[in-house]
This record gives structure tokens, sequence and C-alpha cells, in this order.
């Protein structure tokens, strides 16, 4: 449980493990808090979508926390980075914010720390350039 009193629904950690052992039909995957104080899952997207039409689908004013598979080429070669992105928009409330961010260890520690994930802040759409998705997976971190 979170200092904010929130706490991590088994899905989530359901389907994080799906997605990290490549089982899953999603490239991204969404968690928020609901109205009872709990992270759950959220939106899911498909596999074979454009990092573009990821990002445009991403909600301007609301936050959530992001799990994504990553795709980029290098020298030819394609390769895949997973990412946790926290996803906490300017143009949410100061209460929203703060909750999100006071409760991202409590999904991070349901998902073991995020080991082997890129950790990623992004607070408003520029924050999720492509370009700085690459080079950030290419460093691996």
């Amino acid at each position: 449980m979170a200092m904010t009193g929130v706490t991590v629904h088994e899905d989530c950690t359901a389907q994080f493990a799906l997605l990290k052992q490549n089982k899953s039909d999603s490239m991204a995957m969404a968690f928020k808090i609901n109205d009872e104080e709990k992270i759950v899952p959220a939106e899911t997207t498909p596999k074979g979508t454009s990092y573009a039409d990821w990002r445009a689908a991403v909600p301007a004013k609301e936050s959530r926390y992001y799990v994504l598979d990553f795709s980029f080429e290098v020298d030819g070669v394609t390769k895949t980075k997973m990412f946790f992105i926290m996803w906490n928009p300017d143009t949410n409330t100061v209460q929203k914010k703060m909750k999100y961010a006071g409760s991202r260890k409590a999904l991070e520690a349901a998902f073991d720390n995020c080991g082997g994930l890129i950790s990623h802040n992004a607070n408003d759409k520029d924050d999720l350039d492509e370009k700085e998705m690459f080079n950030k997976a290419k460093r691996g971190f």
C-alpha cells in the first residue's frame, strides 16, 4: 500500500507479467487509480499500433501509469525495450497529480520494482516525443 492509501489490484501484476513475458497481444497497458483508491488496469493498446497512434490516445487531462513495449530499429535490427511511464499531465488537478506521484512506488513494488524497465516521467505530450524515447531506449535507461 502506498502512503496515499492507494493499493494495487492483483489484475495489474497479472497483466504486467503477460506483457513482460511477451505473452500479451498488447504493446502498451495503462493503469489508473479508481474511485475505490485502487490502481487497476485501464486501456490496452494492441501490438502493431504505431507509436504515434499510441501517443495520440494518451488522455490529455487524466493521469495514468503505462507499461510500454517500445519497438525501434538500430542498424537494420529491430529491438524492443520496456518502459514504465508515469503520465501526470500538467493539466490535471494538483490533488490528482500528487495522488499519482505518491502512489507510484506501490505499483513499482507490485512490478518487482520495475526491474529491466526504463523509467520515464511525462507531464505533456512533448515529453513523449518518439525521438526522445528512441534515444532513451537505445541507451537502455
